[in-house]
């Protein structure tokens, strides 16, 4: 039975949200909690907020900002409790949260990760997902994407092969096994890959919808594009095996074509070229790390990858003949994949 846990908040330039963020976890129902903020070398009063009216939380500091995954696993690794709850600045637990989190911990304590329900904070009736799925050309896909919490039909936890992240709990012993989170990766398929790993490693992650999150999303456009080019191929080129590879190989050209025309579109190719010449300047070390990991997989990639529906932001989907071209790539990648899961 789970005692105690750790709540480890990462933040950055966080001064506008820790205090909500805070004053969430501080009125949480569960009473057996510590709270650590790693701050990632702000440059506003984050720290200073946290001194001045959350005196009792420690505050680990950063000597750099790197993203969020040295900060997560600095975090981890100082706790002496045996699970750690993760979360972003931008997320407001409600009250119950971590109660039903604990709950689900101790009636699945052999799984690695279990993850709340997100929210949006702006309209609190809406899921931002339940968990994710990874699509076999190295994206994302939503459970219950922007679905009314009356329409979702999951009320009890259940398996899910990803976390989206935004908060969840990890067994800090698993993460450890694993090498915790690639400190490379820097912004987008931070969480994605950490638990990939954990799922290929024979872990389980559960979605916990009774533990509700309020995410406050934020628009970026394309500001990122570079991180999540680049990162897509070190999530494929890290972790899937080269067999699936070969017999993916025509979608993920496709698919290449179909990121290179967007990001044109959209006036962005430069963060695309930037992205792809990071991927072949790295190879050499994501070889060497790509040994390791493939050591660790205990489940073949075909029961991890999936087919689905793209997650592409609302944002960018700006255009009747980007959701067209969405809808036509989906409909092929599914029907590709139908014809190779098999196979790999």
């Amino acid at each position: 039975m789970v005692k105690k846990v750790t709540v480890a908040i990462t933040t950055y330039n966080g001064e506008k949200l820790l205090e909500e963020c805070l004053s969430a976890i501080k009125s949480q129902s569960y009473p057996n909690y510590e709270i650590i903020v790693v701050d990632n070398n702000s440059t506003d009063r984050s720290t200073d907020l946290v001194r001045e009216k959350f005196p009792e939380v420690k505050i680990l500091q950063m000597k750099e900002n790197r993203g969020p995954s040295p900060a997560r696993n600095a975090a981890i690794r100082e706790v002496d409790t045996p699970y750690v709850l993760l979360v972003d600045d931008d997320a407001v637990l409600a009250p119950d949260c971590l109660k039903n989190l604990i709950d689900t911990v101790n009636k699945f304590p052999d799984a690695a990760v279990w993850s709340p329900r997100i929210m949006y904070h702006n309209n609190k009736n809406i899921i931002q997902f339940d968990g994710v799925s990874l699509y076999y050309v190295g994206e994302a896909i939503l459970n219950n994407p922007d679905t009314s919490i009356e329409e979702a039909h999951e009320r009890e936890p259940f398996f899910i092969d990803i976390a989206g992240g935004v908060a969840y709990i990890v067994d800090k012993e698993k993460a450890l096994q694993i090498g915790l989170f690639d400190e490379d990766y820097f912004f987008g398929r931070t969480d994605g890959e950490f638990t990939f790993r954990l799922t290929a490693a024979g872990f389980k992650c559960l979605s916990v919808p009774k533990a509700i999150v309020y995410h406050k999303v934020k628009t970026r456009g394309l500001s990122k594009a570079f991180y999540q080019v680049r990162n897509r191929w070190y999530l494929i080129l890290q972790n899937y095996s080269w067999r699936t590879v070969f017999f993916i190989f025509p979608a993920l050209l496709i698919y290449e074509i179909s990121v290179l025309a967007f990001l044109m579109a959209k006036g962005s190719l430069g963060e695309y070229l930037r992205g792809n010449l990071a991927v072949i300047k790295n190879f050499g070390k994501l070889m060497k790390k790509r040994k390791k990991v493939q050591l660790l997989k205990k489940l073949p990639d075909k029961e991890i990858l999936h087919a689905g529906k793209i997650n592409i932001r609302k944002d960018l989907l700006d255009s009747r003949y980007i959701s067209i071209a969405k809808e036509l790539l989906n409909h092929f990648f599914n029907s590709y994949w139908k014809l190779v899961r098999n196979l790999i």
